[in-house]
């Protein structure tokens, strides 16, 4: 049979939570450290039991990864009948000489047995309760978890995503930087062939440094509707790094996603879809400014850059060149 880990407890009153008691412990098999909460057990548990705290009646339930409202979890100490004394571990390192788990493994609690643990993440957006440092050890996650889904943001821990979610509000991502002077404040995406973050290889021509993307639903599925994105042109080194960068958006009426702007590797600026217009085209054209008669304004001069106008009076194009303005 599993035995549970030792600890000595010190039982007080918890600061934070009105009615609720801590039990601060520390395994003397071990160097380890943790705390406990003492409850009631809803119900028949044993020892190593995955367990939630229910906050409206002072329990331990046994825990499911469907439990729909985020709770604060933790691990059985010890068997209970229900209605008996139950101490839930919930930081620090279980002890368990029954189980026999991969270390390093991510720790999950079953959506399927109430209670249960298991190494393979129910779903995709599972949060998992700990950590395996041993066959025989689970490292329990912080609470910092919990207060993170409870604000809607949640780590997926299968492909390596945050998400911010909102049904009351607006969801932001926002990054603010209050100081006198001139530094940046940087959204950076970082992109290497090398399988660690120490280990560079460089990147090739088209492999993608960042990915911007703009989704919405279409009443079934979210659909891309707008992606700014930046590619290598080239195999980087010391020496060279040639970059592109595309935007693309869906066209209204269809379901195409389109280049609209491209600033290639060789610094053109290619604007629009790159094929050639029909000519019965009504849409694709790029926009140019007019006034009414011969312009006679002179331009805010920008180094290398000459300004264009139409004279939508004369049916005249102007361009602004050597001081003057210039038919053409």
């Amino acid at each position: 049979m599993p035995t549970s880990t030792t600890h000595r407890n010190l039982v007080k009153p918890d600061p934070t939570e009105a009615g609720k008691t801590v039990t601060y412990n520390g395994n003397f098999d071990k160097l380890e450290k943790g705390y406990t909460v003492k409850g009631i057990a809803n119900e028949a548990q044993a020892a190593f039991d995955a367990v939630r705290w229910e906050e409206s009646t002072g329990r331990w339930r046994k825990a499911l990864d469907t439990d729909v409202t985020p709770h604060r979890r933790g691990i059985a100490q010890i068997a209970a009948a229900a209605l008996a004394t139950q101490y839930g571990q919930v930081t620090g390192v279980v002890t368990n000489a029954g189980w026999s788990w991969t270390v390093g493994n991510l720790i999950y609690v079953s959506a399927v047995t109430a209670g249960a643990l298991t190494a393979t993440a129910p779903t995709a957006s599972s949060v998992p309760i700990g950590i395996a440092i041993s066959a025989t050890e689970v490292w329990l996650l912080p609470d910092e978890h919990l207060e993170r889904m409870r604000k809607g943001l949640t780590y997926n821990y299968t492909d390596r995503t945050l998400t911010l979610r909102s049904t009351t509000e607006a969801a932001a991502l926002r990054v603010a930087k209050y100081r006198a002077d001139a530094t940046l404040v940087p959204i950076e995406s970082y992109k290497s062939r090398g399988t660690t973050e120490d280990a560079h290889a460089a990147v090739i021509s088209g492999d993608e440094l960042i990915n911007v993307r703009a989704l919405g639903s279409d009443g079934t599925a979210f659909q891309f509707g707008m992606i700014l994105k930046a590619l290598a042109t080239e195999t980087w080194s010391g020496t060279v790094r040639g970059t592109r960068v595309i935007l693309q958006r869906s066209k209204q009426g269809t379901l195409t996603l389109e280049d609209v702007l491209e600033i290639s590797g060789l610094g053109n600026v290619i604007l629009g879809v790159q094929a050639a217009l029909a000519t019965t085209a009504t849409d694709g054209f790029t926009y140019i400014p007019s006034c009414a008669g011969t312009p006679t304004g002179t331009p805010t001069a920008v180094t290398g850059k000459i300004p264009l106008v139409y004279d939508s009076t004369n049916n005249i194009l102007y361009a602004f060149s050597n001081g003057a303005w210039r038919v053409h």
